[in-house]
């Protein structure tokens, strides 16, 4: 344990000065803030002369921070909220009498006792009115103890991937300023390009991510950047894959990174188990042992040790919360536990180390069997399938990301000896999450009943018929998007048109968006009699319509042609085509899965081309096996029924070359954490391309028709 964390318990707040000019917060636009400048500002913090409960909407700005600061050095408790303008956060301000820095003074000040300090949602959730009691001790504790087993130093540097409200998000800023080493500021999400610009120039050395970030990190290509300053990588909030913690122990181990798999919940005040890293590769599937200070058991419904179990998880530490609130009278009453009932089965291992094997009450009694929805869960992950699990006491409900296997209720109803229609298996493109990113089992029901209900027929003149009209014969979810469903330029024009008519005017963002979500803009007034549109209809809409005038003799005439220029609009296709994979593929391009992104585009529009160039091989008694090979633009060999179609050829090659160049991890790397920088290279590199192709082909006669002519507009798109 290093000599910062061993002080920690005197108060992070109240002992901000002893780190002197040691810098505390650094902002995205590159402010430095040091402990003492934080500690002025934190006794500068704009809060009533009485002790009331504050509500603070907390971001990673310093002035929230300062706020936050100011009332734990002065005793007075704090609420933190996501916000304090939603109607769920006004409601749990009003319902407990907490003072706004909107508010003149308080209107009312409820009994608080003196040991109160913080008060936090559980789990991440800013609607439930339930709330945690937290003390100033269990604040400085866990702290101290995350410090000291994470080995957090004064030279470390943390950045806020997590909101601040959020335990797990709070535990990261309070145990980096209770050893003086600084947090960098950010509201980016680790998808955006912008948060690693911020990571690499600032040299941070600790990530703290929940399952859902680390799906966002596998995602975007994170194990491929190049992060030479990155320490420490930490994981709570929820049960990572034990393969996914394989990956990533392995993976850290070969850069010299340390990376922690760790257990928690709101009422330990952040932390409740931590497995050392150099144990995380050979025990995946375990939650490790206490942290200092705290001690695990496994009991019995009366409380009795069972030894290694299993049976539930009991932790006993100085971070036990005081209590729950439901109410205002709660906040006057002291410290209620002695250990925390977590709600989770466990045992222990051979090695000593402490494994949850489910929920104490995460099951379904269907026909006399108790059926274990974690179990259920285990299995399906051993399967290969990313999936939720829920249910009653009717029936057990899959939730499964992507297309399920057609059989898989009936393979589970064999496995656990039920009917099979006990068993229900629902498609989703993404899994409902709670704002702390584990899996909302109370939207996954809500979402399974709403499936069961829905009727066979689409309400005309909805988002959900226009989805019908232009996927027909697709089974269509709420929570697919266009882009979800592979939409591509032709009917993004016929798509937008008709979604315009429903919503009004489109979001930027529209391709992107659930069906749900669109549907929830539904525009059900008098549609106007001029509409805007979206610059991207603009030039699909004319790209396609020169392709179709040019080839149907109605285009410009080939004497008034500009020199060198290409027949319809295949320069503007080019462009689109490139436009897609930047709009649509980039997320599956950054995280290595080219082969799926070519895959898709070969199966939806070169196998249609190669079984038109076969059919039309058979009427002409032979086969033109150059274009059947998408090699003819190289040949110079126009003049056939097929020319038109040279334009396939070249994408098909360049399909390929984008494969070839994201399957190099650095390529990924850089393209992920500078894309402009990366687009502009890109089209520096295609315009080398084209100049020797040039020089060293004879383009007059292949007619600018081969991949070195075209990469360009690719770049450009």
């Amino acid at each position: 344990m290093n000599a910062g964390a061993s002080s920690a318990g005197i108060g992070l707040a109240i002992g901000l000065e002893r780190h002197g000019a040691q810098i505390a917060l650094i902002t995205a636009d590159g402010r430095r803030f040091s402990y003492t400048e934080m500690a002025a500002m934190a006794d500068a913090a704009p809060l009533p002369a009485t002790r009331c409960l504050v509500a603070l909407g907390i971001r990673p700005v310093p002035e929230d921070i300062a706020l936050y600061l100011g009332a734990l050095r002065r005793g007075y408790p704090i609420l933190l909220l996501a916000d304090t303008d939603s109607e769920a956060s006004r409601a749990i301000i009003a319902r407990y009498g907490a003072w706004t820095v909107r508010d003149p003074e308080p209107a009312r000040v409820p009994e608080l006792h003196p040991d109160l300090a913080v008060l936090l949602s559980t789990s991440g959730s800013t609607g439930s009115p339930k709330l945690v009691r937290l003390s100033a001790t269990n604040i400085s504790s866990n702290a101290a103890s995350i410090a000291s087993y994470l080995d957090t130093a004064p030279m470390d540097r943390a950045i806020t991937s997590l909101p601040l409200h959020y335990s797990y998000g709070l535990s990261v800023l309070n145990s980096h300023l209770a050893v003086g080493a600084a947090v960098i500021l950010t509201e980016a999400s680790v998808a955006d390009a912008g948060f690693w610009e911020l990571f690499q120039r600032e040299k941070a050395t600790h990530l703290a991510g929940v399952p859902y970030s680390y799906e966002l990190l596998e995602r975007t290509g994170f194990r491929n950047r190049l992060l030479p300053s990155l320490r420490t990588l930490t994981q709570a909030g929820g049960r990572l894959p034990p393969a996914l913690v394989e990956t990533y122990a392995q993976w850290a181990a070969e850069r010299g990174v340390r990376f922690y798999a760790m257990y928690g919940q709101t009422e330990a005040t952040a932390r409740i188990a931590w497995l050392p890293p150099e144990l995380a590769a050979t025990h995946s599937d375990c939650i490790g042992v206490p942290i200092p200070g705290g001690t695990l058991t496994v009991e019995d419904e009366a409380g009795r040790d069972l030894g290694d179990g299993p049976g539930e998880l009991v932790y006993r530490g100085p971070n036990v919360m005081m209590g729950y609130a439901t109410g205002p009278d709660d906040l006057a009453r002291g410290s209620e536990l002695q250990a925390l009932r977590t709600g989770d089965m466990a045992e222990r291992t051979s090695a000593g180390l402490f494994r949850i094997v489910g929920r104490m009450n995460r099951f379904s009694k269907l026909f006399g069997l108790r059926i274990s929805h974690d179990e259920v869960e285990r299995q399906l992950e051993a399967d290969g399938l990313d999936a939720l699990v829920t249910g009653d006491d009717d029936a057990l409900v899959v939730l499964v990301a992507g297309e399920p296997p057609a059989d898989l209720a009936a393979r589970l109803a064999a496995r656990y000896g039920l009917p099979e229609g006990a068993v229900h298996v629902e498609a989703v493109d993404a899994m409902p999450r709670l704002p702390s990113g584990k899996p909302d089992y109370g939207a996954a029901r809500q979402l399974a009943r709403q499936r069961r209900a829905a009727s066979a027929g689409v309400r005309p003149g909805s988002v959900a018929a226009v989805f019908a009209q232009a996927f027909p014969g697709r089974a269509l979810r709420p929570t697919d998007s266009f882009a979800s469903l592979g939409g591509d330029s032709l009917n993004y024009v016929t798509f937008a048109l008709m979604l315009e008519d429903v919503i009004g005017d489109l979001p930027a963002d529209w391709p992107e968006l659930s069906m749900a979500e669109l549907a929830a803009r539904e525009n059900r007034t008098a549609r106007r009699r001029l509409r805007w549109l979206d610059s991207d209809v603009v030039v699909r809409a004319a790209a396609i319509c020169s392709v179709v005038l040019v080839h149907t003799g109605l285009g410009i005439p080939k004497d008034m042609a500009p020199a060198g220029s290409f027949g319809g609009g295949a320069l503007a296709l080019m462009i689109l085509f490139g436009f897609n994979l930047g709009r649509f593929q980039q997320p599956r391009l950054l995280a290595g899965k080219g082969l799926e992104v070519a895959g898709d585009f070969f199966g939806r529009v070169i196998l249609l081309y190669l079984g038109l160039l076969f059919v039309y091989g058979l009427y002409k008694g032979k086969m033109d096996w150059p274009s059947l090979l998408l090699v003819s633009n190289w040949f110079g060999r126009f003049g056939s029924m097929l020319e038109p179609y040279w334009f396939l050829e070249a994408a098909g090659q360049m399909m390929l070359a984008v494969v070839v160049l994201f399957a190099i991890p650095a390529v990924r790397a850089h393209a992920a954490a500078r894309p402009l920088r990366f687009a502009g290279e890109m089209l520096l590199a295609s315009l080398a391309i084209k100049a020797a192709g040039a020089l060293l082909l004879d383009q007059t006669a292949l007619k600018h028709r081969t991949l070195d002519a075209n990469l360009v507009w690719l770049a450009i798109g």
